[in-house]
This record gives C-alpha cells, sequence and structure tokens, in this order.
C-alpha cells in the first residue's frame, strides 16, 4: 500500500536474516534492525558508517 501511494516506509525490529531477506522484496525503504547494528553511541555510529563506507563486501554501498 505504501508503494502504491509513493509513501516511504520503514520496517521496526528487523532481528534475522529471514526478516531481512523478506523486506528486501517488499516496499519497505529503510528496515531499522538489531540485525544491522546493535544501538550505539553517535561517535560509534560515525565510525561504523565510515567503515562500511570503505567496506567492498558491505551490503549498503550502491
Amino acid at each position: 500500500m505504501a508503494r502504491d501511494l509513493s509513501i516511504r516506509s520503514w520496517a521496526e525490529g528487523v532481528e534475522s536474516h529471514e526478516d531481512w531477506d523478506f523486506l528486501q522484496g517488499s516496499a519497505v525503504i529503510s528496515p531499522k534492525a538489531i540485525f544491522i547494528a546493535k544501538p550505539m553511541s553517535a561517535d560509534a555510529y560515525l565510525q561504523w558508517m565510515s567503515d562500511l563506507a570503505t567496506d567492498p563486501t558491505s551490503i549498503f554501498i550502491a
């Protein structure tokens, strides 16, 4: 429904690889997930994002 209405949607509570796989085929734009990363401080987040940007195996590099 969100896709048909051109509404961005998020998934909360993605905690497993099965959840992640399911969402890859759906209209969810941005999963919020412990599966991806556990909660962290702002400084740790910035370092994590920097590391992802330079990791050629990252699924987040477009």
